[in-house]
């Protein structure tokens, strides 16, 4: 079974992350779930970044 690791987090990640609940907040209907996806789909692809320049695939 995986654990949880800890994760600290900056003033800065924090900030971006209240900004972005604030628009989430502000965002309805339809248009929450384009905001969503694109977020998600945002997401995953720094995750991606970070997971191949850890590799060191990335030249």
């Amino acid at each position: 079974m995986k654990t949880m690791e800890k994760t600290t987090f900056t003033e800065e990640q924090m900030k971006g992350a209240r900004q972005l609940c604030g628009i989430l907040n502000e965002t309805s209907g339809d248009k929450k779930s384009v905001f969503l996806a694109i977020a998600n789909a945002y997401m995953d692809g720094m995750a991606t970044g970070v997971a191949v320049a850890a590799a060191g695939t990335l030249k």
